[in-house]
């Protein structure tokens, strides 16, 4: 900030004590904006369904949309107008209920809607994988705004959107174009943004990634808006997997300036002058400008927190920037200072710092300030930093060779008792989730601190790392990516390590917890009971525990589980996990006279449900950590076993077989039953060599599968389609797609569908490099759905592992690492990253997510809800492997 400016800001405070020092008038007091200009946008929205998907958005970049619709009104997908959406059925938006996570319900009350077959666009609201409007009208004051943008608060949309304001586009997120730029999505018509007709690729527009968590936060022209009257917003909302909707909790608010942004945000807005708070100010422009840490240092409190930030740090964070420059040069625009409610000082201004290198002057940075300063008992200021205890950060992992993020939550004594130790829980995200959403969506900050300051738990810190969007905190080679990599050694070493050297923890396993999400709660389970040196609690919230995990459980010995405590819970409409099996952790526990924290009751696959739980189970760890504290703790959700299990289709969250998991025989294991002896009991592994001659799948896992079964498993490599279907590995090895026809004739001449997901295991081909997808498709040659696969080391032997729910048709792609995927990749940490959680999201949207992250070469499946479907007896008929080779020689083209 230059000088004159900075004294501008002096005004009101120097002229208040009679000074004679003539200064330029000050814009931001002389004529403060009025924070009241703002509209809500909040309450009643026209809403309506007009496409169905049968596929996630990712797969159009590779397909188009043809194909792929269940559903849809051409009539509809058009922008409307408000005489079309007037007539349509109101809705409350965001929806005023946490039963669906605070989203926009997906089904009616007393309604199913099954997707896929039998979809009912009269019943659904926002299904998966589909495109619908929320319009509304709202009326402007003719004294709005008299500046030339104006911004656009639209909370937290799931998954992507498409802004009309008085049928003009005026912003968008989820989209970009070939070249990998975001954009603002075109106004594409019945298309709905997914245009592949551009002859010019770099015009084409394309699904990016969700924004489930991100903020909207539009900047939009004043010359669209009708002042003194009435205007019309309607937003195209693409809701990728799972639940869908407005968010609430966040600001859906026009607003007409600055101020009103503030006031809506929840911001101080009381516009004050301070002339001690304007010379601390500018005498950190003058450090920053003379390059001197140490006169900076002074101006920053001891006590000094600002998230990760303490006062070192922050000096270093200003300083460090400005090293290799000369003749550095702050200014301040749009510099205000506000009131709090708690007496703290808010210097908010757009910096802009300049300085020159070799010769050459440039911008060194731009950022937006939001600092906090604190009025010392002399009058001086201080800068003191937002005084944040949870927050997101991050530190170089050696053991990922990159940076690690994660969030931590630190309880309210931790500023100000500088000596006191506090015990921790490690809680573990979903799929395609991360530590962030437990921060901005379930405002677990918020939540912890009125478990504390209720007196129901003790202090403690939440450490919450991001470990892989479908790791399942496992151990599994191939580098880091969302799905491979030492995922469980993250957690056991690089974690613990870092919170143990960077917070005040109480760094022994009895002080030590786990707490997790759905795939967090596989990986709480596997790891907890496992490590056992290492922790001592573990809560598993709808948890996946597949049958590895409940063997992880069974393998602690009895003094071990006398060490530990535990807490379970899942839903009994859970669609995405198999309630039985927490049922069957809960009874084993029960059979060891363990006494254990444990609910099964009413609730689906969302946040809504684990936050509900999450009280029991921080005050399990709490009593764990505290057990002769007399904290006052609430009733614990009833524990329910039903009395009679409801039957229920197991539906499981996908999974591999661990890397460290020793295969089964190697050989057909037989038993006799002595009721039946024509089954063949709990067989652990079937292998059976192909008609390819030498292409050997291993399939793990079925049991009482009837003597004289004969598995079936036809080979295609794509690149042309061959009259005879029996092609060798070799032939593998020169291509970039397999097509595999896998089923199991019984000896009745039916096909044998797994009711419980069995391991496949397919040699990996040695000429490929990169990673690997299976795709699922039904006997048309459709791709209905995508299966998580690991590539893994097994006894010497490099395969492609996934876990199958069903036998049809899959073909395993390979995710290239040559040119001409660079139009499909984006930045592997943030293209893809923020794609939506299993959705273990917050907010009620904890659905597996179909997410594939393309640019990581990983996917991650959904799996069917209710009953499984019978795709037909025709399995290895030539022509269905023959349909399936043209839809993925399609894909090879348009790569």
């Amino acid at each position: 900030m230059k000088k004159s400016k900075m004294a501008a800001l002096l005004l009101s405070a120097v002229m208040a004590a009679g000074s004679a020092l003539v200064l330029p008038p000050v814009e931001s007091l002389a004529a403060t904006p009025d924070e009241s200009k703002y509209v809500s946008l909040e309450g009643d929205w026209n809403y309506k369904l007009y496409r169905k998907y049968s596929q996630m958005f990712q797969y159009y970049e590779y397909f188009g949309v043809d194909g792929y619709l269940v559903w849809e009104d051409n009539a509809l997908a058009t922008l409307p107008d408000k005489d079309t959406f007037s007539q349509w059925e109101t809705m409350s938006m965001p929806y005023d209920s946490y039963a669906t996570g605070g989203l926009l319900p997906v089904e009616r009350a007393g309604m199913t809607v099954e997707d896929g077959e039998g979809f009912d666009p009269s019943t659904a609201i926002l299904p998966k994988w589909s495109e619908a409007w929320a319009c509304r009208t709202f009326d402007l004051p003719a004294d709005f705004t008299n500046q030339e943008n104006v911004t656009l608060l639209l909370g937290i949309i799931d998954d992507c959107d498409v802004v009309y304001i008085n049928g003009q586009n005026v912003a968008s997120s989820g989209f970009v174009n070939n070249a990998a730029t975001p954009e603002k999505l075109r106004d594409t018509g019945l298309t709905g943004g997914f245009d592949y007709s551009n002859a010019d690729g770099a015009s084409q527009v394309r699904f990016e990634k969700s924004y489930w968590e991100v903020e909207r936060k539009y900047t939009i022209p004043t010359s669209v808006l009708n002042l003194g009257g009435e205007n019309t917003i309607c937003v195209r909302v693409y809701n990728n997997n799972g639940n869908g909707g407005f968010y609430t909790g966040h600001a859906y608010a026009i607003c007409g300036n600055d101020l009103a942004v503030r006031k809506v945000q929840g911001l101080p807005t009381d516009v004050v002058g301070e002339s001690g708070l304007m010379e601390t100010i500018q005498a950190q422009i003058d450090a920053i400008e003379a390059k001197d840490a140490t006169a900076y240092a002074t101006t920053v409190a001891e006590d000094y927190h600002k998230d990760a930030l303490n006062k070192a740090s922050r000096v270093s964070e200003v300083m460090n920037p400005l090293a290799d420059y000369t003749n550095i040069q702050v200014e301040d625009a749009n510099a205000d200072t506000y009131l709090d409610a708690a007496g703290l000082y808010w210097y908010s201004a757009i910096r802009t710092i300049r300085g020159t290198k070799e010769g050459v002057e440039s911008v060194i940075l731009t950022t937006t300030l939001e600092e906090c300063f604190k009025k010392n008992a002399d009058g001086s200021f201080s800068e003191f930093g937002n005084q944040n205890r949870c927050y997101s950060t991050s530190y170089y992992s050696e053991l990922l060779g990159k940076d690690a993020t994660y969030s931590v939550y630190l309880p309210p004594s931790y500023y100000e008792d500088s000596t006191k130790t506090y015990p921790v829980v490690y809680l573990l995200h979903g799929i395609n989730s991360s530590s962030s959403s437990f921060v901005k969506v379930d405002k677990i900050g918020a939540f912890m601190d009125q478990q504390i300051g209720d007196g129901n738990i003790g202090e403690m810190i939440l450490i919450m790392p991001d470990a892989g969007k479908n790791s399942f905190y496992r151990n599994t080679e191939g580098q880091v990516s969302d799905s491979t990599g030492p995922w469980q050694s993250f957690i056991t070493e690089d974690v613990v390590s870092m919170a143990d050297r960077t917070y005040r923890t109480k760094a022994e396993a009895k002080y030590r917890g786990l707490t997790g999400i759905s795939m967090g709660g596989y990986g709480a389970m596997t790891i907890g009971s496992t490590f056992t040196e290492e922790f001592s609690s573990i809560a598993s919230h709808m948890g996946y525990l597949a049958e590895d995990a409940l063997d992880c459980l069974r393998s602690m010995t009895d003094e071990q589980l006398a060490d530990y405590d535990f807490y379970l819970d899942c839903g009994l409409q859970d669609n995405m996990v198999d309630y039985r099996n927490t049922v069957a952790a809960h009874e084993y526990l029960e059979s060891k006279g363990k006494a254990h924290g444990y609910s099964i009751r009413d609730g689906s696959h969302n946040s809504a449900f684990y936050m509900a739980g999450m009280p029991a189970s921080m005050k399990m760890h709490s009593q764990h950590f505290y057990p002769t504290a007399s904290v006052e703790t609430p009733d614990e959700a009833p524990a329910e076993t039903p009395a009679e299990v409801p039957s229920k289709t197991p539906v499981v969250v996908p999974s591999e077989t661990p890397a460290n998991q020793t295969p089964g025989t190697t050989a057909e294991q037989t038993s006799t039953n002595e009721e039946n002896k024509d089954v063949v009991a709990d067989l652990t592994e079937l292998k059976a060599t192909t008609q390819t001659g030498n292409l050997e799948i291993k399939i793990s896992g079925i049991k009482n599968l009837p003597q004289g079964s004969n598995l079936i498993a036809n080979v295609m490599t794509s690149g042309q389609i061959y009259d005879n279907i029996k092609k060798s590995l070799a032939d593998m090895n020169q291509s970039n797609f397999v097509f595999l026809d896998l089923s199991i004739d019984l000896p009745d001449g039916s096909k044998f569908q797994p009711t419980e997901p069995v391991t496949v295991s397919i040699p990996y081909p040695s000429g490929w490099t990169g990673f690997v997808s299976l795709y699922y498709m039904d006997d048309n040659g459709k791709v209905l759905d995508t299966i998580p696969v690991s590539v893994v080391e097994a006894n010497g032997e490099k395969m492609i592992r996934a876990q199958l729910s069903h036998f049809s048709n899959y073909v395993i792609a390979e995710k290239q690492t040559t040119a001409q995927n660079t139009t499909q990749d984006t930045s592997k940490d943030t293209a893809q990253d923020a794609t939506k959680d299993i959705q273990q999201n917050v907010s009620g949207n904890t659905t597996p997510s179909a997410t594939q992250s393309v640019s990581q070469g990983t996917v991650r499946t959904s799996p069917k809800t209710g009953e499984p479907r019978a795709w037909g007896g025709a399995l290895v008929v030539i022509s269905m492997i023959v349909a399936a080779a043209g839809l993925i020689y399609f894909k090879k083209r348009t790569e």
